[in-house]
């Protein structure tokens, strides 16, 4: 099931008055706001969220400070950056919806981990995964963030989708090692990125997935052990995927 994939948090990471508990009150407060057709003031905010008055002032506060709601003369509405927030979420729940059945086959086929995966800054955001049920359970969350640069379909994603990308000097510890310009520019050559974890026990392989007009949209990746499918399997069938899942997000959707 797909899972919202922005850290709510990193909407104030600009505001260090924020933590998890006022995170969550201001949460309530979007959604009495979003919940009205109107502009909703101080008094009927505290009584529609049982706050005092005094916090939803504070909470309101930092709330305009992250242009998430702005204010009126009758009171407060849902502001811009929530609306964008919105769409974001709203189209990768059309991505996801429309590549699922192709992420199903490639599954079918390799019977590895197949993922889904969105590029978002310097990050890539992991939208849907397939998991094999005796695969254990340790791999970053749906809707969880790694650095682009260290994954196989950040690699892809950062090769294709045309980045103002620059190595880091330095890093964490990986599994995969950083990824450089000449390393980008051999996957645009080849049309997929293609890594073995450190121990040999799995092969990764990612490709783009494009929309008509040749703009990539997001990565499809598979990892997969190379003693069950070989390298040139593999390769081909997250070809497959991301050519059928291509044409999939660029055919009408009719209501």
């Amino acid at each position: 099931m797909l899972e919202l994939t922005t850290d709510f948090a990193v909407l104030f990471e600009k505001d260090k008055s924020v933590g998890g508990a006022t995170l969550n009150r201001i949460l309530t407060i979007l959604e009495t706001i979003a919940d009205k057709d109107r502009p909703v003031g101080v008094s009927e905010l505290a009584r529609l969220s049982e706050l005092p008055k005094t916090t939803v002032h504070r909470l309101l506060a930092a709330a305009l400070r992250s242009d998430l709601v702005i204010r009126v003369d009758d009171g407060y509405l849902i502001g811009s950056r929530l609306h964008d927030l919105l769409r974001l979420v709203h189209g990768q729940i059309d991505l996801r919806d429309r590549v699922l059945p192709h992420l199903a086959e490639l599954y079918t086929h390799t019977r590895g981990v197949v993922d889904l995966a969105v590029l978002h800054g310097s990050d890539v955001i992991c939208v849907e995964r397939i998991v094999p049920a005796q695969v254990r359970p340790d791999l970053p969350p749906v809707g969880g963030r790694r650095p682009a640069h260290r994954t196989t379909s950040g690699r892809v994603l950062l090769a294709f989708a045309g980045a103002d990308w620059h190595p880091p000097f330095t890093g964490p510890a990986s599994e995969i090692k950083p990824a450089t310009h000449g390393d980008l520019a051999r996957i645009r050559r080849a049309g997929v990125a293609i890594e073995q974890s450190a121990d040999g026990a799995l092969l990764n392989v990612a490709g783009p997935v494009l929309d008509p007009a040749g703009q990539t949209l997001a990565a499809i990746g598979v990892s997969a052990p190379p003693l069950r499918i070989q390298l040139g399997c593999l390769v081909e069938a997250v070809r497959h995927a991301t050519r059928a899942a291509g044409a999939a997000l660029g055919e009408p959707v009719y209501a």
